[in-house]
């Protein structure tokens, strides 16, 4: 069939207009996809109960993801990081944007006090268990740890089975101080709920010592000064992984499994920077770093480190983070009591 040199010309319009038009069209979606956004810059504090070599890396590891902000780190113990955010409060003037302690029993107890933090449902908290997690919002664990039994291999042949153990091998074994450890804090609240006072009676009147934090323990059972010790696994597994002669032992009547709990100052200058570091380490790549430093992951899905059992295989004592936050001062003055005196 042939076409009239009018209708051809009518056909080759419609067809570069089509071109035309397609074009612009691919354009201005091209233009939507990529079109600048403001980019997410300034600064983050973050105030964090994680181990110093962790601090760091994580530092390193959002600048990697987030170059343009600016994340500054308070690194301590979670009690002394409780303290600063509270002497901070009453002044008016909290410094913090994040926080990432081992103790989500003292957000309660702050929150009693009247600190504030902002309620943020990050996307990737749909794939972490209800416990490991605030139902308000108010936080979210971002890794997990694991409070279990570790001894030396060179010095111990028969690993430790339960808690009780502790006090068997009396001066030979220690545990954190709570007055420094949130992690400590939780399950020496945890152990007093589930086997009483007269466990940590038993404690001293063996001998049991008492270092400051985790790492502390953890160095001197490495170190063969101490045989057996009560501690958290992230330290243990990268103290290990160096070669350290460490082993983990799971008590009989269960371990605790503390959520390495993540929150936003409800005060936050940044709070875009902010969410993005909480998005962050809840996502795949976040999740993996936290697993490269000894952590468990909070999410489902994510493989955790080998030298520990996953979380769904645990036998874990229960912690009940507001009960511990309401019974908070009768912890520390008891520990201190019958441990400390």
């Amino acid at each position: 069939m042939r076409f009239s040199r009018p209708t051809v010309n009518r056909i080759q319009a419609i067809i570069i207009l089509v071109i035309v038009i397609t074009a612009a069209s691919g354009a201005y979606w091209y233009y939507l996809s990529t079109m600048a956004k403001p980019k997410i810059g300034g600064s983050l504090a973050l105030y964090t109960s994680l181990a110093a070599p962790d601090a760091d890396a994580v530092v390193k590891e959002f600048g990697a993801a987030y170059p343009n902000i600016k994340l500054d780190v308070f690194r301590s113990g979670s009690t002394e990081v409780v303290a600063k955010l509270l002497a901070e409060s009453k002044t008016g003037a909290v410094r913090a944007d994040l926080v990432w302690i081992a103790d989500a029993s003292a957000y309660y107890a702050m929150m009693q006090t009247g600190v504030k933090f902002m309620k943020y449902n990050s996307p990737g908290a749909k794939g972490i268990p209800a416990g490991l997690m605030d139902p308000d919002g108010n936080w979210v664990a971002a890794a997990a740890l694991g409070v279990v039994l570790i001894y030396n291999t060179n010095l111990v042949k028969d690993k430790p089975t339960s808690w009780n153990d502790l006090a068997k091998y009396g001066n030979k074994a220690a545990m954190p101080n709570p007055f420094y450890s949130g992690a400590a804090v939780l399950v020496v609240g945890g152990l007093a709920k589930e086997l009483g006072w007269d466990y940590f009676r038993t404690l001293k009147n063996a001998g049991v010592g008492v270092l400051q934090s985790n790492p502390n323990v953890i160095s001197a059972v490495a170190a063969g000064e101490y045989q057996v010790g009560m501690a958290a696994h992230d330290v243990t597994v990268t103290t290990i992984r160096k070669g350290a002669p460490l082993a983990i032992a799971y008590p009989k009547e269960g371990n605790f499994l503390v959520a390495y709990a993540l929150a936003i100052a409800g005060d936050t200058k940044n709070p875009d920077a902010a969410k993005s570091f909480v998005d962050y380490f809840l996502s795949d790549n976040g999740q993996k770093f936290v697993v490269s430093r000894g952590l468990l992951p909070a999410r489902s899905g994510i493989e955790g480190p080998p030298e520990i059992l996953p979380m769904a295989q645990m036998n874990v004592f229960p912690l009940d983070y507001n009960w511990i936050a309401g019974h908070r001062d009768e912890i520390m003055s008891n520990f201190d009591t019958i441990m400390l005196h």
